[in-house]
């Protein structure tokens, strides 16, 4: 009789099994550094940032001079006739004239009601919410990358409980076989045999699609396509050090948390920069002008004048149909709201750290328990399939041994998932993910 039980099982899947495609080795650290390099979403999240750096300067915040040049030249043909008090006319046609303007000014705001601060202070915050968009894309894409690899670890374990099932059953149709031969069994328990084998057989080649689609699926996050595929090199290790009280001390460091914070602040500059538009602004404005006339008619031959000019410009806003009020209060009422969101985040932020750590927890006192459980079940199905050789056992009896031990591997590798799956949430929430 075979030995259907092996090591790998009954030491809850040490290894990682590898499809007879894989050719590449691909660690967790190596796929999520592939993904950092060339995920979409990260790209994306890296140019958003630098747009937010570009537009950080004092001249986007105002306090820098503007500068203009302008000119213009026209080319006219006059027609002039005058009447004048001794009534005497004076009447000239087909006078010519060209002028030329050249200019240079420049001005610069030498008070605003603060507003030029505020807007600066306002794009440092922008800045820094975009390397806190960027540092939770990041986050985001390791958790993503990580889920995708330990589930076709937990594929790929699936996978070897269905071939540990055809070894069953192909044990059983064997034993059933021998025993209709001599004369032991009849045709009807022959074909469930045979039924069961080929069931096995066909989840087998289900799981091998499974497992392929889960491979298609992580090249996909990692946005690397080998022809050749890979093979997974680490296994699902646990931290069984995480406690309660830790995640809840740290969930202050969730990245959506601070990106909300930094929200309100954004919002409270905002406000500042309305408030300010209601004092009055004072520029300081200067310049340079040429204007030059030519005329080819006429005592006056050319007219020029040139030369630099200065001054300072005072603007005080005394109505302006109540926008400036109703722009205030809008503001107002976005930082309340941004503050109301800040509330509502941190609430769902607890209820999910603690859901999440109540599975987790759940998960992690389950496993070695399970872990017992498939050990019994394995044992129990090896004593029944004895029986059955030995004719001291039905079919259904090695069937029913054959499904808790299934069911018994199943679950076991589904709570090893689940408790890793808690922890990459657990640790995401709380910015504390490394790989």
């Amino acid at each position: 009789m075979k030995i259907f039980l092996k090591p790998l099982i009954l030491s809850v899947f040490i290894m990682v099994l590898v499809p007879a495609r894989a050719q590449t080795p691909l660690s967790v650290s190596n796929a999520v550094d592939t993904a950092l390099l060339r995920n979409f979403e990260l790209r994306i999240a890296r140019n958003n940032l630098n747009i937010a750096r570009q537009e950080n300067t004092f001249g986007m915040a105002g306090s820098l001079p503007q500068v203009s040049a302008s000119g213009n030249t026209t080319l006219s043909v006059n027609n002039t006739s005058q009447q004048y008090e001794d009534e005497s006319d004076i009447s000239s046609s087909g006078v010519g004239e060209h002028s030329l303007v050249l200019g240079l000014s420049g001005s610069m705001t030498l008070f605003n009601g603060f507003k030029i601060v505020a807007t600066k202070e306002r794009l440092n915050l922008l800045e820094t919410r975009g390397e806190i968009q960027l540092n939770h894309q990041i986050q985001t894409v390791v958790a993503d990358v990580m889920l995708s690899y330990y589930d076709i670890v937990r594929q790929q374990s699936y996978l070897e409980i269905i071939r540990q099932t055809v070894e069953v059953s192909e044990e059983k149709f064997a034993i059933a076989e021998l025993r209709k031969n001599i004369g032991m069994a009849d045709a009807v328990e022959t074909l469930q045999a045979a039924s069961d084998l080929n069931t096995a057989r066909q989840q087998m080649e289900m799981q091998e699609m499974m497992i392929t689609q889960s491979f298609n699926t992580l090249v996909n996050l990692i946005n690397l396509h080998n022809k050749e595929g890979f093979v997974l090199t680490d296994t699902i290790s646990l931290d069984t050090a995480i406690s309660s009280d830790s995640v809840m001390f740290a969930l202050n460091r969730n990245l959506q948390l601070l990106s909300s914070e930094t929200d309100v602040s954004v919002y409270r500059q905002l406000l500042k920069e309305t408030k300010a538009e209601r004092y009055p602004s004072l520029k300081l404005n200067a310049g340079y002008d040429f204007f030059n006339n030519n005329f080819n008619k006429g005592n006056l031959i050319t007219s020029r004048t040139y030369g630099p000019w200065a001054g300072v410009s005072l603007q005080i806003p005394v109505f302006n149909g109540f926008v400036l009020s109703t722009r205030k209060e809008t503001a107002e009422i976005r930082l309340l709201n941004a503050r109301l969101e800040k509330e509502r985040l941190m609430n769902d932020l607890t209820e999910s750290a603690r859901n999440l750590f109540a599975f987790y927890s759940t998960a992690i006192s389950l496993i070695e328990e399970q872990r017992s459980n498939l050990v019994m079940s394995a044992k129990l199905l090896e004593v029944v399939l004895k029986q059955y050789h030995l004719n001291q056992a039905t079919i259904l009896e090695v069937k029913a041994a054959q499904s808790s031990y299934e069911n018994a591997a199943y679950q076991l590798t589904n709570l090893i998932y689940s408790a890793k799956s808690a922890e990459i949430g657990l640790k995401q929430l709380t910015n504390s993910l490394i790989f």
